[in-house]
C-alpha cells in the first residue's frame, strides 16, 4: 500500500512530536533512549533529531559515558528555540504571557480594552501578541486563549459566553489569521488542567479531576494524561449539575435558567448574595470572621458540602488518582475548604479501591494565561498520554 505525500508529512510531524514530548518528560536523553521510549528506529530518530536541531528546537547539552565507542550525545529541548503565547481574556482586561519550550514564563503583558464584541476582543488579543512577539528574538510557534464560556476546543469556536454575550464566535480561526500562528481556544478550567498535566500537580498522574470554583464552577477531566473534550466542547459543566438533595436552593435561579444548580449554592456570586442577605458582610470579610460567626459558617458549610458532594459523584464514576481544586474561591481558606474536604472524604469513603489524593492550587490571572500557553505547547508536543515518571524534572 502506498503512502500519500500528505500522510507522509503527517507521520513525520507526529514522529517529531513524539521526540519533543519524550524530551519534555525526561529532560535530556541520548538518541538510543529516545528510540526506546518512542518505539521508533534509531535511523528514524537520527533523522528527526537532526531536523529538530537544525530548527533550533533541541540542542546537545552533554556527552554520555562511552561504552567503548564514541560517547553518546545527550539531547534536550532548547528553551530559546521557540516560544508560545498564552492569553487570559476577560471583560475589559487581558493578561498574556510568553512561555519557552521548557514551560518557563519569560515575559508577561497586561492591558485593558473597551467593549465586549468579538472584533474588539480580537483586536486586543492581536495587540498583545504583537507586543510580546516584538520582545523576543525566538520564533512564536503558537498561541492559546482561555476565557469563560462553552468552547468547542477542536473547532476553536466559543459556542456560548454569558460573560461576553457571545454565540458561535470562531475566535481561533480569526485570531490565527490575524497573528499568523496556530491558535487554540478553551475554557478556563481546561487551560488550568493542561498546565497541571505538563508542568504541575498532574505530572505523572494518569487520571485526574480538576475543579475550578469561582464565579462559575467548571470541571476539567484528565484521562490517560490527556485533557478530554466532549462533542462540540460542553464537557465538565459541573456547575449546572443538580444539587437539590445536597442542600441546593431551588428558589434561586441559575444563570442558565434552571433551578437547583450547584452554582446557585457554591459559586462565588451565590455566596456573595447569601452572605449579604444573612449578615451584610462582603465575602472576604465573612471568610475571615467565619470561625466566630455561626451564620457565616452555615453559609460556607452548605456551599462546601454541595461542592464536595458534587465532585465526589464524578470521582465515583471516573475513579481518578487525584483531584485538584483551584479557582478564586480557594482564597477563602478553611471557611469553605474544610467543609468541602470533609464532605468529599465522607462521600468517597469505601467507594473507591484507593485513596484519592486531593490538592488545592492557587490561581490568578497569570495562572489562566499560563494554562492557555500550555495548551499551545500540548499541540506542539502532541502529548501522547503515556504515563510520565513521578519526580522527573521539566
Amino acid at each position: 500500500m502506498s503512502v500519500r505525500p500528505g500522510s507522509k508529512r503527517l507521520i513525520r510531524e507526529i514522529n517529531e512530536s513524539l521526540v519533543l514530548d519524550a524530551l519534555r518528560v525526561h529532560g535530556s536523553l541520548p538518541r538510543v533512549e529516545i528510540a526506546r521510549l518512542t518505539g521508533l528506529s534509531l535511523p528514524t530518530i537520527t533523522g528527526i533529531t537532526t531536523r529538530l536541531a537544525d530548527a533550533s528546537l533541541i540542542t546537545e547539552v552533554s556527552q554520555g559515558p562511552s561504552t567503548g565507542g564514541r560517547p553518546p550525545r545527550i539531547l534536550a529541548l532548547n528553551p530559546a528555540g521557540g516560544h508560545v503565547l498564552g492569553v487570559w481574556l476577560s471583560t475589559g482586561r487581558l493578561v498574556a504571557v510568553t512561555v519557552n519550550l521548557v514551560g518557563e514564563v519569560v515575559d508577561h503583558y497586561a492591558s485593558t480594552w473597551r467593549g465586549r464584541s468579538p472584533a474588539a476582543a480580537e483586536r486586543a488579543v492581536a495587540a498583545a501578541a504583537k507586543e510580546l512577539g516584538s520582545r523576543t528574538t525566538s520564533p512564536v510557534l503558537g498561541m492559546g486563549v482561555t476565557l469563560s464560556g462553552v468552547v468547542d476546543h477542536d473547532a476553536g469556536v466559543v459556542r456560548h459566553s454569558g460573560l461576553f454575550g457571545w454565540e458561535d464566535v470562531p475566535l481561533g480561526a480569526t485570531l490565527s489569521e490575524r497573528v499568523g500562528v496556530p491558535v487554540t481556544v478553551d475554557k478556563l478550567v481546561n487551560a488550568l488542567a493542561s498546565s497541571l498535566v505538563l508542568y504541575g500537580e498532574g505530572r505523572g498522574v494518569r487520571d485526574m479531576l480538576v475543579v475550578s470554583a469561582g464565579h462559575s464552577i467548571g470541571l476539567g477531566i484528565v484521562l490517560g494524561a490527556q485533557v478530554r473534550h466532549g462533542l462540540g466542547g460542553p464537557t465538565g459543566s459541573l456547575g449546572h449539575t443538580s444539587v437539590s438533595v445536597l442542600g441546593g436552593d431551588d428558589s434561586r435561579p441559575c444563570h442558565c435558567g434552571a433551578r437547583g444548580c450547584l452554582e446557585t449554592v457554591a459559586s462565588e456570586w451565590a455566596l456573595r448574595a447569601e452572605i449579604e442577605r444573612v449578615c451584610g458582610l462582603g465575602i472576604d470579610e465573612a471568610a475571615e470572621r467565619a470561625a466566630d460567626n455561626e451564620q457565616v459558617q452555615r453559609v460556607f458549610a452548605v456551599a462546601g458540602r454541595a461542592l464536595g458532594g458534587a465532585v465526589a459523584n464524578i470521582a465515583k464514576v471516573i475513579n481518578p488518582e487525584r483531584i485538584v481544586l483551584g479557582g478564586e474561591e480557594t482564597r477563602l481558606g478553611p471557611a469553605i475548604l474544610e467543609p468541602f474536604a470533609k464532605q468529599l472524604h465522607h462521600a468517597l469513603s469505601g467507594a473507591t479501591d484507593h485513596d484519592i489524593d486531593v490538592q488545592v492550587v492557587s490561581t490568578d490571572e497569570q495562572t489562566w494565561a499560563y494554562g492557555a500557553a500550555c495548551q499551545s505547547l500540548t499541540k506542539l508536543f502532541q502529548v501522547s498520554g503515556a504515563r510520565e515518571p513521578d519526580g522527573e524534572g521539566a
